[in-house]
């Protein structure tokens, strides 16, 4: 497994223990917005159309913004407002944004 940056993989029982520790620091919790940073993937497949008309999105989070990104964990079966925002002024190499 390896991930879209090049860094080195991190096995998915380590993964789950820290996500846990990330949920348990979460108090309180706003439980009516997630904000947190997010960068397509450099990959073909992470804005796919699909046939019925819908669309489907890949984002790649960092570490420092987990514990935000850790909400959508709650809502994985409700319908979802997405409002997306550009960050300003933090543009990378290729166009791709330096989180």
């Amino acid at each position: 497994m390896r991930t879209s940056r090049g860094a080195s993989p991190i096995c998915p029982r380590c993964l789950i223990i820290r996500i846990r520790a990330l949920a348990n620091n979460l108090r309180p919790m706003n439980e009516r917005t997630a904000t947190f940073r997010a960068t397509f993937p450099p990959i073909l497949a992470a804005i796919r159309l699909a046939g019925d008309g819908g669309m489907r999105i890949t984002l790649d989070v960092p570490e420092s913004d987990l514990a935000e990104a850790i909400k959508l964990l709650a809502w994985r079966q409700r319908v979802l407002t997405v409002k997306v925002e550009p960050e300003r002024g933090r543009a990378g190499d290729a166009g791709q944004p330096k989180l």
